[in-house]
Parts: C-alpha cells; structure tokens; sequence
C-alpha cells in the first residue's frame, strides 16, 4: 500500500519483529486494527502522524499467564506493554461465561482463557462453582476435589472439559500442585484429551514442597506430553521447581530438543503468592521448604488506588480470615532458593511479564498469528517504548504503581495508552477464542 491515507503513521521508530528478525528504523503505517504497511519511508499521508525516533516500536506482549480480568487492572498491564492477557493456568469454568461477561465489562486488552480443570473437579465433588474462579479460593481448602476420581468421574470430568473446548477454551488449565492426591492416570487422560483437540495444557505441577518431588512434577508433565503428543506448558518454572530449578531447566530444554512439545516460563520476580487454605501451606509441606508456619506472614494491604481512578476500586488482596481459601499476601521464602528482586507487582496475583520457551501450538485461531508481528497485514497491537527508561516501579506497598517508559500502546489500533498515560475509556480488547477440532491421529 502507497500512497494512500490512512489513519496513523508511526514515523522513524526502531521497529522489531520476532518473525522476520527485522531490527530497523522503519515507518508502521496503521489503518483500522490493522498495521498496513511497515517502509523506511513510507509516501502516505495519514490522519495523525507521531514521530518516534529514539524509541523501540515492537509487537504488544502476550501474557499466557495473566489472573487478571477488570479493566483497571488490565490497565495496570498495559501500562507493561501487555496487549493480550490470557488467563491459562487457572482458566474459566463455564468459559462460555467467562467470555461474556469480560465482552460486556469491555476490557483494555485482548483476553483469553483455558478450560478450568480444578473448578470441573470441583463441581463433581459437588461444590458450588457458580461464582467461576471466586470458587476456587472459596473451596481450595476442600478435601473432596483433591483425591483420587473414580472411573466414572475421571469420564465425566473429560466430558466436561471437552465441551468447555467446543466452547472456545484455549487449551486445559491444570492446576495440579493444589490437588497432589489426583491421581497420574487422570493427568495422563488430560493429555490425551489435548491431543485428541489439538489444544495445549498449562499445568501448575505438584511437587513444590519437595526439591525431589519438584523434579518429578516436572517430569510428570514431560512424560505426559512425551506419551500423549500433547503441547505441555510448565507453568512458573522457578517457583515450583525451587532448589531444582537448574535440573528441571535443562530437563524441558533436552526434551524440547528431542521433539517433546514442552514449553516452559519464569516470574521476573522472586516473590509469589497463594491462597489461605491451599495445600502448599501445610505445616507438613512448610518444613519441606525449610519454613515453619511462623517462618510466613499476613498483612492486609490497603485499599489499591489506580491512578487513572484517583479512589480505592478494591483491595490487591483479601486479609485473611478464618473460612479456608481466601486470598491474602503471603511473604517468605525457603534459605538457598533462588531469589530475584523484592518487589513484587501484585495486584490480585502478580502482574509479572512472563515468557514462554519454544513451542508452537497447532490449533489456536487463525487472526492469532496475525499477532505478535509487526508486518503488514497483522493486528495493530504495538507497543512504544523508550529502553533507556522502561522499568517497573511497583511492590507490596503500593502493588498499583504503574511501570515508565511505555510511551504507546496500540490495541486493534486504538490507543490504550499514549504519551504515557492510560486512558480508562479505552475497551478495545477483543476475545482470543479457540476453534474446536478433532486431530486426524
């Protein structure tokens, strides 16, 4: 396209693209929700036209592990340069819910979600989950969802899951380590679900209380996508393989080498969270991390103001109270486990950017590889930022404090965020949904 008008022009920027190795200052042409032309000097003329010389303009972020799902939370992403956060780990249970009623709240960035196993199992133990992931903090504490399924239940259960596919789940999120008394058969059956869809899964192993037994919930998850032919993501590699953390490494790397589809990713921090109640803090599993209950601490945190609101929307986490499985920051750590930076983002569970190692999954929807490029023809989601200024700001005092440096960003070619300031009327945020098919093999 030359000559043309269209609606922006990005003029003079360090333009990246991870497809083609493209690292040049170039002009992105932007019409519609779409990037339309990518030139070193393009002849058109358009409506509005912003000189980013000195800046990086790249594909917006994806989180594939983002919880989560307000807009001014979602702000608080972009503010990150995240322009698709999908919730994969955790997921939705009914998804076909969860997909409308982030459609009617309208939502700054795309969004996503997997298929909620815990909250299926949840509902053959015969708990509640009509409040979607609420449930699971409400029951994570339960005794009936985290045993052994019977034939018939383990049945129903992929059933369930199956139908959450159909209805445009992203893949099956597992959410192992709160419920280690299901037993391996059933993890295997997830992955033979997967395959027979041609989805991914995203498990949070178990294990995470054990340096050995950490090991082997990773390698429970390579031998599951090994077996099955199944995409297996391990989620947070750093937090639940501790001490093994360097072993579990190059475990995924020499199976991925091998033609095992695995895939893993890292918090950038060295802090994490969980839930009152959640079987990782068991006294028994505590002294396994070299802790003691007294070794963790609860803290309330104070009302969470977001800048672009100027009043409290809510709190970043819930103080504890007696009833199991409500949130509530828990600080403390395990002597020689790996560390990285104090602060950490947390507004609901973290924030943190997170990267995905290798991988490619066979039956997400076509318009998703229009994204994450910076080419013509593919979605307008960009993000402008200056790499001599760009870092995050937040902790646990003041979780809402947005990161610097993201000058732009673009989702479907609207601003979320420009010069620097999140704009809280903007909902462009469309829905990444799957598309139900059945492999061939």
């Amino acid at each position: 396209m030359s000559g043309g008008s269209a609606d922006l022009i990005l003029r003079g920027g360090r333009v990246l693209d991870p497809e083609t190795g493209l690292d040049a200052v170039r002009d992105v042409v932007v019409q519609g929700d779409r990037i339309v032309e990518v030139a070193e000097a393009t002849d058109q003329v358009a409506q509005h036209t912003l000189d980013v010389s000195g800046l990086v303009v790249a594909p917006g972020f994806i989180d594939l592990h983002s919880h989560l799902r307000r807009p001014a939370e979602l702000l608080l992403q972009a503010m990150d340069g995240v322009t698709t956060a999908l919730d994969l780990e955790a997921g939705a249970a009914p998804v076909a819910t969860e997909y409308q009623r982030a459609a009617r709240a309208g939502l700054p960035v795309n969004y996503g979600f997997s298929a909620c196993w815990a909250l299926h199992r949840m509902r053959a133990a015969g708990l509640d989950i009509s409040a979607g992931i609420q449930a699971f903090f409400t029951h994570i504490g339960e005794p009936a969802w985290q045993t052994q399924a019977t034939p018939g239940g383990r049945a129903r259960l992929l059933d369930g899951l199956a139908e959450e596919i159909a209805d445009g789940a992203l893949g099956i999120g597992i959410l192992l380590g709160y419920a280690p008394g299901s037993s391996r058969l059933e993890f295997q059956d997830l992955h033979e679900l997967a395959a027979r869809l041609s989805v991914p899964t995203f498990t949070h192993a178990r294990g995470i209380a054990d340096p050995d037994a950490a090991y082997d919930g990773a390698a429970e998850v390579v031998s599951a996508a090994l077996a099955s032919g199944a995409h297996a993501h391990l989620c947070h590699l750093n937090s639940t393989s501790q001490r093994s953390v360097d072993r579990v490494h190059r475990l995924i790397s020499k199976a991925s080498a091998a033609g095992v589809r695995i895939s893993t990713e890292a918090y950038p921090y060295g802090s994490g969270s969980t839930a009152i109640g959640s079987v990782i803090l068991d006294p028994d599993n505590l002294a396994g991390m070299g802790l003691r209950p007294c070794s963790s601490t609860t803290r309330p945190s104070p009302p969470t103001r977001y800048p672009w609101s100027g009043r409290p929307t809510g709190r970043s986490t819930r103080p504890p109270r007696r009833t199991p499985g409500r949130r509530a920051p828990i600080a403390g750590r395990s002597a020689g486990s790996p560390v990285g930076s104090a602060r950490c983002p947390c507004s609901t569970w973290s924030r943190g950017q997170r990267c995905a190692r290798r991988g490619s999954w066979r039956r997400w929807p076509r318009r998703w590889h229009a994204r994450g490029r910076v080419q013509a023809g593919a979605d307008a989601d960009l993000a402008v930022f200056d790499p001599d200024v760009v870092r995050d700001r937040s902790d646990y005092a003041a979780p809402a404090r947005t990161s610097v440096g993201m000058r732009h960003v673009l989702v479907g070619g609207t601003f979320v965020v420009r010069d620097g300031i999140a704009d809280p009327e903007a909902r462009p945020g469309r829905p990444v949904r799957g598309v139900a098919r059945e492999s061939a093999a």
